[in-house]
């Protein structure tokens, strides 16, 4: 009896959990080429990396390398619908939408880590890390990173 109210318990807990992420999965997926994605490193003061890299619902990938980003220059790709419908996942499980808008610190020098999602004009969200943001924000953040190198390297 204990055992079965017990799991019971825990599945009722799942399933809540899983609701949010389940309903952004469909709003992506009502809003289709709508979607928008931005990514973007901002300078600091020594030789940090700055790029953009916007995702779009139909899958276009556009990349822009200003200073002392490799590559530098704009770039075009087009991802794979896995990809895509993984970036969505990785956006839905990481609660990006409860998200504060913004993780600061008292440091000048630090660069920033800009995401932007945007999947109809009235759901739009937009989270700066410059400082203690939490793990799941970053890991979305190498998760793009890391989707845009593979795609500018395949070409």
């Amino acid at each position: 009896m204990m055992r079965n109210l017990l799991s019971i318990v825990l599945t009722s807990i799942f399933l809540s959990a899983c609701t949010g992420p389940k309903s952004l999965m469909k709003s992506f997926e009502k809003a289709g080429e709508s979607t928008v994605i931005k990514f973007e490193r901002t300078a600091c003061f020594g030789t940090c990396p700055v790029y953009e890299v916007v995702i779009r619902g139909d899958g276009s990938l556009t990349y822009t390398g200003k200073e002392f980003a490799q590559p530098k220059g704009i770039f075009k790709a087009q991802i794979s619908p896995e990809d895509l419908r993984s970036l969505y996942e990785r956006i839905a499980i990481s609660g990006f939408f409860e998200m504060e808008d913004a993780y600061d610190g008292p440091i000048s020098d630090v660069p920033s880590a800009i995401t932007e999602v945007q999947i109809t004009d009235k759901r739009r969200k937009k989270v700066i890390n410059r400082w203690e943001a939490p793990e799941d924000l970053i890991r979305l953040e190498t998760y793009i990173d890391k989707l845009w190198q593979k795609y500018l390297t395949e070409q």
